[in-house]
Parts: structure tokens; sequence; C-alpha cells
């Protein structure tokens, strides 16, 4: 090989690579990037897997409700347990005795994966009529009957009034 042929493969080596300070600062700036980044994508999939679970609850609603459309019986949305993490089902009521038995049971739901909590009345279920409409399967408290027999008879704006009389307090505090 001859000195100019030398000198040219010298010139092509030394271009054809990077040096140790560029490949750290390239990492370092990746390390930002992604230290910056994963937080919010911590957040996109919290948030992600909580309108899954909403989506579930609903779309097991509606099939409750059409269930109950269908056989001309009451559907129950029932938890597995006493929490509705751990899943629920849907049965068709189908001896009229308000739960649910393996016979009835048309689906399942699997438990709730992750730190989700369902927030709901433990261990009642949601029932739907024959004609689709939403009932209760356990008979209401006697204090949820007086409240509901107060609010049919004085309504919502008579509560009011009461309230602003019986606690003048309580009403300038909760004013503008």
């Amino acid at each position: 090989m001859t000195r100019e042929q030398k000198k040219t493969m010298a010139r092509r080596n030394q271009g054809a690579g990077f040096t140790l300070i560029e490949l750290m600062i390239t990492l370092v700036i990746m390390a930002i990037v992604i230290t910056a980044g994963v937080p919010s994508f911590i957040h996109s999939i919290a948030s992600q897997h909580l309108r899954t679970t909403a989506s579930d609850i609903v779309g097991d609603m509606s099939f409750a409700r059409a269930e109950a459309i269908k056989e001309i019986r009451r559907s129950i949305l029932a938890p597995l347990t006493a929490d509705w993490k751990d899943g629920w089902q849907v049965c068709v009521d189908l001896n009229a005795n308000n739960s649910c038995e393996d016979a009835e049971v048309r689906k399942r739901a699997t438990p709730i994966a992750g730190r989700t909590k369902v927030c709901a009345t433990p261990n009642e279920p949601i029932a739907f009529r024959p004609d689709g409409r939403n009932v209760r399967v356990a008979a209401p408290t006697a204090v949820s009957m007086l409240h509901a027999g107060v609010l049919v008879k004085l309504g919502a704006y008579g509560c009011i009034r009461i309230a602003l009389w019986v606690l003048p307090g309580g009403a300038r505090f909760w004013s503008p």
C-alpha cells in the first residue's frame, strides 16, 4: 500500500464512529427524557385502567337490563363477594327469590386488577324489572324512607328553606 492510500484509509476510519463523550451525552439526554415521561405514562395507564373498569360495569349493567327485558323476569347484577372489586355476576332470577344461584348466572366478571376501587354499597345488588327499569332488591331502611317522604312532601326547595331557618350559622358559612 502506498502512503496516499494509507492516509485516505485513516481519514475514512476516523469519521466512522462516535466518541465516548458523544455516547455519554446521548445517554444522559435519553435518561432525562425517560425520567420526565414515565410519571405521565404511569398516570395514563392508571386512567385507562379506570376507564376500562367503568366501561365493564356499565356494559354489564346494560347486559343485565337487556336480559331482564329478553327473559321477561327480574335480572340482578350482584357482587361475587362483599366487595365489588372481587368481581360480579349477572343472573336472571328464575325462582323470584332476589338472589343469584348457579343455574341462573348468565355472565361472571373477573376481579378488578390493580388499585382501582369500586365505591358502592357493599354486597347490595342492582336489579332490573322485566320492563327494564331499575329496582331496589333490599328493602329501604327507615331513615331513607323518612328522607324520601320528606323530599316528596316538601321538595328540595322546602328542605332548603327549613334548613336556612333552623341552621342560620350554616347558611352564613356556606353562602358565597
